[in-house]
């Protein structure tokens, strides 16, 4: 397909306004250089879109494709290193903001409550160190599942005893496997947990509070979706 395209010049090109078009370029390296100007822009967006500015299906409709454009279109899917550094730096900055206004942290990574949880589901989500890890930690467990299809897994069944067992066995693999390869956990991810600990440790949050978070953060919005 690509053979029969035929590429023209943008400057050579009499509907095209270059003068216009070399100002978005501009402003699109901007933003792409200045992370924490546009974590600025996104939670002003977080709270218009907490006091009901315009309807909520709206509002979610409109985060989420702005959340698409700054993940695939802004920092290319975090592919090359330095769209992976910007792209840490603005979820940095949005804990910083949000962690310091939230009276409730667990909230933040609730996928429609707050950019930084959409930015950090489609950061992990185009990570090839995620996929890595994901594919390696995830893989036999998840077909051990789907192979054994003899096994009941209703636990409301009549063969509730052999049931557990078989739960029983089922966790044990999965936890094997993460753990022989914790090892390869993305080094992103990890740091980014550890920057949530860390600001929320500065709030003086309870430690019981600070695990839940660091959990959901780690399994409940990483792990556990890529089972599903």
């Amino acid at each position: 397909m690509l053979e029969n395209v035929e590429f023209i010049e943008v400057h050579k090109d009499p509907s095209v306004k270059y003068q216009n078009l070399q100002q978005y370029i501009d402003l699109l390296r901007f933003i792409h250089q200045s992370p924490t100007i546009l974590a600025h822009c996104l939670a002003i967006a977080d709270n218009l879109q907490s006091i009901g500015i315009s309807p909520i299906s709206a509002k979610a409709e409109q985060m989420n494709q702005i959340a698409q454009i700054i993940s695939a279109g802004l920092y290319g899917n975090s592919i090359h290193g330095k769209d992976v550094e910007m792209m840490l730096k603005l979820l940095e900055k949005l804990l910083e903001l949000k962690v310091e206004s939230c009276e409730v942290p667990r909230r933040l990574l609730r996928l429609g409550s707050s950019s930084f949880a959409k930015l950090y589901y489609k950061f992990h989500e185009s990570s090839l160190s995620s996929k890595l890890f994901l594919t390696a930690a995830l893989h036999e467990p998840v077909m051990s599942v789907l192979i054994d299809d003899e096994v009941m897994l209703d636990i409301s069944s009549d063969h509730t005893e052999s049931t557990a067992e078989a739960l029983y066995a089922l966790s044990n693999k999965f936890i094997a496997s993460l753990s022989s390869n914790w090892i390869i956990f993305p080094s992103t991810i990890r740091w980014l947990v550890q920057t949530m600990s860390r600001l929320l440790q500065e709030k003086a949050c309870d430690p019981k509070t600070l695990n839940e978070i660091l959990i959901d953060m780690v399994f409940v919005h990483f792990i556990c979706p890529a089972c599903m």
